[in-house]
């Protein structure tokens, strides 16, 4: 079966479905292909940044992801530590509301949730949705062509352009023979949904160190919270085997936290899943008819959270190009992947510096006491805030070799 559209989209995921969403509204014709039938927890980044929430409203899309169950305004951080009691984390907790930043702070949210709220949305917005797809070989070229089989049946969609937005382990990457680099793994961390989390803030963050355990905490709504923690690469089985999940949760038995059992007394609410730390990128993010967005062209070091914000700037300069020109071909996309590969540069930056902060051992917590002392003086010096304020505030020599230095000498 032979069909025609403005543009195919592979995946419909955040990056896919967010896309299709604006070139639908713009009156393209849009063709969003997906795998699954119904999305399901796979323990993916639900912490959304200010700088992305600004990116998902240009997109038009904020109010879908307000409109999540369990969906959180966070505008507290706390950085409970080994370092601190925790009287002088609180003490020194930021207000992300007093900062001014896009949306009042961060955003809690469920990614399978999400996912499924902004699949619906493209649909609203008149966007052909199929779900349920095979693998979809893509042809490039001038004018390319999709092969997908759904239902048993073999369909070719011939379009102007492809998106591809199939994830990390992009298919369409691989046989475009787009070559993927890759940072070593600097730490293994899994991640958790959890229940039952009343004794803690919903308006708050933590991210903070106890031993070899580096842990992030971000509340949704009643009583719900997404658990990160992270650990030493050498030790990457150490959540594995019956009783994980409970290991897992007893490992937030913190003594710097005020209440050292109110989060390893809550509830596992979804599947315990880990994953080694890298960031990733590609030099060449567009070939004749197909451009690669989100995941599919390398993600940053999920330790910062910028995944979600990296996909909704990616849908907005991708959707920008689109339809702002009639010229689709590989040129059109050029400032987006000049963006792009500076954009990802920056962000590698960003995650180096946090574990630059939050490493293991006595050495490290030595150096942490005394950048905290100097992000006290300068919190603008600190890498990590590009995590909130985005890659682009500062300007180049922040991210410079001589900038790091500085800081690795402190």
């Amino acid at each position: 079966m032979n069909e025609t559209f403005d543009v195919v989209i592979v995946g419909g995921g955040l990056a896919g479905s967010s896309t299709a969403a604006v070139l639908a509204r713009a009156g393209l014709d849009v063709l969003v292909l997906e795998r699954e039938t119904s999305f399901r927890d796979r323990v993916r980044g639900e912490w959304l940044a200010p700088w992305g929430i600004a990116e998902a409203e240009a997109l038009g899309v904020s109010g879908v992801i307000d409109s999540v169950a369990h969906a959180n305004l966070i505008t507290r951080h706390v950085g409970y530590d080994e370092t601190l009691t925790p009287d002088e984390a609180e003490a020194a907790a930021v207000d992300f509301g007093a900062l001014g930043l896009p949306g009042g702070g961060c955003r809690g949210v469920g990614h399978h949730q999400l996912q499924e709220a902004l699949l619906v949305h493209a649909t609203e917005q008149g966007a052909t949705v199929k779900r349920g797809t095979s693998p979809a070989p893509v042809s490039p070229g001038p004018t390319p062509t999709v092969t997908y089989t759904l239902d048993g049946d073999e369909h070719t969609a011939t379009c102007r352009l492809v998106v591809a937005a199939d994830g990390r382990e992009s298919g369409i990457r691989k046989r475009l023979g787009i070559e993927l680099h890759s940072t070593e793994p600097h730490k293994i961390m899994a991640g958790m949904l959890v229940d039952g989390i009343h004794d803690w803030p919903s308006e708050q963050q933590a991210i903070g160190v106890e031993d070899d355990f580096h842990y992030l905490v971000f509340p949704q709504t009643d009583g719900r919270a997404r658990l990160y923690g992270a650990w030493d690469v050498a030790d990457k089985h150490r959540y594995s085997g019956n009783g994980r999940e409970q290991r897992f949760l007893e490992s937030f038995r913190l003594s710097s936290f005020p209440e050292p059992g109110a989060i390893a007394d809550a509830t596992p609410a979804g599947p315990l899943a880990g994953y080694p730390m890298t960031d990733t990128w590609t030099d060449e993010i567009a070939v004749d008819g197909v451009v690669l967005i989100g995941d599919s062209a390398g993600w940053s070091d999920p330790i910062i959270g910028q995944g979600m914000a990296v996909t909704f700037r990616d849908a907005h300069l991708v959707t920008d190009a689109i339809t702002t020109t009639d010229d689709w071909s590989t040129a059109a996309f050029d400032a987006y992947a000049d963006e792009r590969r500076e954009r990802m540069r920056r962000l590698r930056y960003a995650s180096a510096g946090s574990y630059l902060v939050n490493g293991f051992g006595a050495e490290a917590r030595a150096r942490r006491v005394r950048l905290r002392e100097k992000f006290t003086v300068d919190p603008m010096s600190s890498p990590t805030v590009t995590a909130l304020i985005g890659p682009w505030v500062f300007p180049e020599a922040a991210y410079s070799d001589d900038a790091w230095n500085a800081l690795v000498a402190v």
